[in-house]
C-alpha cells in the first residue's frame, strides 16, 4: 500500500503572510495495481483588489494547473470522485472549472452532505453571474453547471460509504463549521492494516446558533494521519481569555451591545456576514439580544430558506434559525432599509468581506460619524472590509460600490472586526489535534496545516513537535508521500 498528498490550493511564499487561499487537494492510493484518486475540495481563490478595473472576481487554486502532470506522473488516467467539505466560495466554485471535470469518469461524483448540496448551485451561479456581469472571462457557462450537479451525490446522515469493496471507504463527520459541513476520513485497507486519513474542512469546537461544534471522530475509527486542520483563528489569540465553549456567543453579544450604543445615539450599525449561514444566523442572534434588524439581501434570504427546508439538516445538532419573525424584516430592494420611514436598527447584509449588497450600505453609512461598520469574520487583503477597518477616522479609502466600479469614500464612522466565525481558536484547535490523534496506529502521524496565514501555521507548527507537521504556504511541503 503507498498514498501520497498533493496540496493544489492554498497561498505560499510572501503572498500566505496574508492570505489563506483556496483549499484544494489531490489524495492518491495505491493498492496493489490498483491506483485510486480522489480531489477534496476545489475552491475559488479570491483576488486581492486595489482599484484597478482590471481586477478579475475569481481564479483557480493555485496549483490546479499541475493536475494532469501529477495524475500522469503516479499513473492515474481520472479522478474516482470529488469530496466536498462544505459549501463556502474557497471551498466549492472551483468545482465546475472545465480543468476538473476533464479528469472525471463518467461514474465519478461529487459527494458532500445534503445541506452543502441544496447550496452548491448558488455558489456556482453566483460566480458566473458575477463574472457576466463584469464581462470578464468566463470560469464555466450555464451548462457546465448543470453537468457538475447532475453529478452530485448528496449524503442525508453521517455515515460510511464504500467506495471501494472491502479496501477504500469514506465517513463523512460534522465539524461544526456551518450547516452541512463536515470532515471527510478515508479508511484503507490493506490485508489485515488499516490505514485512517482525515481531512478537517474548516473546524469549529463550539457551538453556533445553526449547529453544534465537532465532535471527536466514532471510538472504533482511530485516525492515523490527519492530512488538514484549519489553522484561521490561530494567528493571533481573539479569545482574549474567552472559553471556546462561550466565545461565538460572547462575540454576538459584543457585536450587539455595540449596535444598540449605536442605534441610541441615532446611528445606523451595519455588519457583513456570508448570505450562507452567517447572515440568517447573525440577524436571528441580533433580534434575539432585543435589536430592530434589517437583513438585506436576494440570496440571503434564499439561502435561508434552504437552511430551513427538509435539505437544509444533515445530522443530529442541526437547529433551525425560524426565520418568519417581526423582530426580523427582510428586504428585497438593496439598500432600502436606509429609506426615510424606518426607524434606525441593525442592518446584516452580504457578503463577508464587504462586496456586493452590504456595499450599497458601506458607501452610504461610513461618512457618517454616528454609524458603525462591524466585520463579522476574517477579511482578505484588499476587499472593501479589509479597507475600512484599517482605515484611520476621517481618511478616504477606494471603495468597490459595484462589480469593477470604485469610489472613494470617508471613512468617518466607527469601524470593529468581530470573530464570530465557524473556526476553532488556537489553543482549543491543537488541544483536539492531540484529542484526534491520541489512538493513532502511526508512531508520528502526520498533521497538515491550512487554511491559514503564515504566522498561524507558524505558531500553531511550534505546538506540535510530537508530529510529523506540513505547511501549505510551504513549496516544498505540498507533496507528501504519507506510506
Amino acid at each position: 500500500m503507498e498514498a501520497w498528498l498533493y496540496i493544489l490550493g492554498g497561498a505560499t511564499g510572501v503572498r500566505a503572510l496574508t492570505n489563506l487561499g483556496a483549499s484544494c487537494y489531490l489524495f492518491v492510493v495505491r493498492l496493489g495495481k490498483e491506483i485510486h484518486a480522489y480531489l477534496i475540495d476545489a475552491g475559488m481563490e479570491s483576488t486581492d483588489s486595489d482599484g484597478a478595473v482590471s481586477a478579475v472576481s475569481w481564479l483557480a487554486p493555485q496549483d490546479l494547473e499541475k493536475l494532469q502532470t501529477i495524475l500522469d506522473s503516479v499513473g492515474v488516467k481520472k479522478i474516482d470522485h470529488v469530496f466536498l467539505t462544505h459549501a463556502h466560495r474557497d471551498h466549492a466554485a472551483a468545482v465546475a472549472l472545465k480543468k476538473i471535470r476533464r479528469h472525471l469518469t463518467h461514474d465519478s461524483r461529487i459527494i458532500c452532505t445534503r445541506p452543502t448540496a441544496a447550496f452548491l448551485p448558488r455558489v456556482l451561479y453566483d460566480q458566473f453571474n458575477v463574472s457576466n456581469r463584469r464581462k470578464e472571462n468566463l470560469p464555466y457557462d450555464k451548462d457546465d453547471i448543470e453537468e457538475t450537479l447532475d453529478r452530485v451525490h448528496a449524503v442525508k446522515r453521517p455515515e460510511i460509504l464504500e467506495l471501494v469493496p472491502g479496501k477504500i471507504s469514506v465517513l463523512l463527520w460534522r465539524n461544526g463549521h456551518i450547516r452541512g459541513s463536515c470532515s471527510v476520513i478515508f479508511i484503507i485497507k490493506s490485508g489485515k492494516t488499516e490505514h485512517t486519513f482525515m481531512f478537517s474542512g474548516d473546524y469549529a469546537t463550539h457551538a453556533q446558533l445553526t449547529t453544534d461544534g465537532a465532535p471527536l471522530p466514532p471510538d472504533d475509527i482511530r485516525i492515523s494521519h490527519l492530512l488538514s486542520i484549519d489553522c484561521t483563528n490561530c494567528a493571533e489569540d481573539v479569545a482574549k481569555g474567552t472559553d471556546e465553549k462561550t466565545f461565538w456567543k460572547r462575540e454576538i453579544i459584543r457585536m450587539a451591545d455595540d449596535a444598540h450604543n449605536t442605534n441610541k445615539a441615532g446611528g445606523w450599525f451595519l455588519t457583513s456576514a456570508f448570505a450562507l449561514d452567517r447572515a440568517p444566523t447573525f440577524a436571528r442572534k441580533l433580534a434575539d439580544l432585543g435589536l430592530r434588524v434589517y437583513l438585506d439581501g436576494p440570496s440571503a434570504r434564499k439561502l435561508w430558506d434552504i437552511m430551513e427546508s427538509e435539505d437544509g439538516f444533515w445530522c443530529m445538532g442541526d437547529r433551525s434559525v425560524n426565520a418568519n419573525s417581526e423582530e426580523i424584516e427582510i428586504l428585497n430592494a438593496v439598500g432600502s432599509a436606509l429609506d426615510s420611514n424606518r426607524k434606525v436598527g441593525a442592518i446584516v447584509a452580504p457578503s463577508g468581506m464587504g462586496h456586493g449588497p452590504v456595499a450599497q450600505y458601506m458607501r452610504e453609512l461610513l461618512p457618517r460619524e454616528n454609524a458603525m461598520y462591524g466585520a463579522s469574520g476574517y477579511l482578505a487583503p484588499g476587499t472593501n472590509g479589509y479597507k475600512a477597518l484599517r482605515a484611520e477616522r476621517g481618511s478616504t479609502i477606494l471603495l468597490e460600490v459595484t462589480d469593477k466600479k470604485f469610489e472613494e469614500v470617508r471613512v468617518n464612522a466607527r469601524c470593529e472586526q468581530y470573530r464570530a466565525t465557524g473556526h476553532s481558536l488556537r489553543k482549543s484547535l491543537v488541544r483536539r489535534i492531540g484529542e484526534i490523534l491520541r489512538n493513532s496506529r502511526s508512531q508520528k502521524p502526520f498533521v497538515g496545516l491550512c487554511h491559514g496565514s503564515t504566522p498561524a501555521l507558524d505558531w500553531v507548527q511550534a505546538q506540535l513537535p510530537e508530529f510529523h507537521t506540513f505547511r501549505q504556504d510551504r513549496p516544498e511541503d505540498r507533496c507528501i508521500r504519507l506510506l
